[in-house]
């Protein structure tokens, strides 16, 4: 396993993720792969074009990430997994969820596959 890659992947989850800053569809786009799959903690499907349309309305948040673990599913391809927090104002966490991301380098670009949320009570 390398550091340097999972350092990047961890910066990537985040900027996905918003975590206080706001990504524009020309930021978000490139960071998406054309295939891409995504399993909202809602029980919604999302394609590639709506969840880039759907980002660019979202507000930036503080999240806490705890757990983050890379796993090798290729030479390639990775598995992301984490337990994401949102941060609250008097700085216990809230609801909480279990995140998972495929994630699949090509030429040095890493791109998300596909990615679940599943809300945790």
């Amino acid at each position: 396993m390398s550091k340097e890659r999972n350092d990047i992947l961890f910066e990537l989850e985040q900027q996905l993720a918003q975590v206080g800053r706001k990504l524009s569809r020309e930021e978000a786009s490139p960071l998406i792969a054309d295939d891409f799959v995504e399993f909202g903690a809602s029980g919604k499907v999302w394609s590639k074009a709506e969840i880039v349309e759907a980002m660019s309305q979202w507000r930036p948040r503080e999240r806490i990430i705890e757990n983050f673990e890379v796993r090798d599913l290729s030479d390639s391809v990775c598995l992301v997994t984490y337990r994401s927090l949102p941060a609250t104002k008097d700085g216990q966490a809230g609801h909480s969820s279990l995140r998972s991301s495929i994630w699949r380098n090509i030429g040095g670009t890493w791109q998300l596959v596909f990615h679940q949320g599943t809300n945790v009570k």
